[in-house]
């Protein structure tokens, strides 16, 4: 069986840069339509404001946030991967 495990940073850079980038249009969005109100992502994101500099914020903790999330669900996947394949060598035996 071939090695398919997932890199980790890899996937960590590219979850994070698409949930950095779609809060940043979304801010951006809601600023172009002059929605300043109560936002939802202002009670999980620290500082985060309807802005350009909570646009900023945004992005940054975005990518944190989906780099963490990222590198996990590539570490789950890696494992459930690594044991499976140890089961099947094993029954194989």
């Amino acid at each position: 069986m071939k090695n398919h495990k997932l890199h980790l940073i890899a996937l960590g850079c590219a979850v994070g840069t698409i949930e950095g980038l779609w809060i940043l249009g979304t801010t951006l969005v809601l600023l172009a339509r002059g929605d300043l109100g109560e936002t939802f992502l202002g009670k999980f994101l620290p500082f985060y404001s309807i802005s350009w500099l909570g646009a900023l914020l945004g992005l940054i903790a975005g990518f944190i946030d989906g780099f963490i999330g990222g590198v996990l669900l590539g570490w789950v996947y890696n494992f459930i991967v690594a044991r499976i394949r140890i089961d099947r060598e094993t029954t194989a035996q």
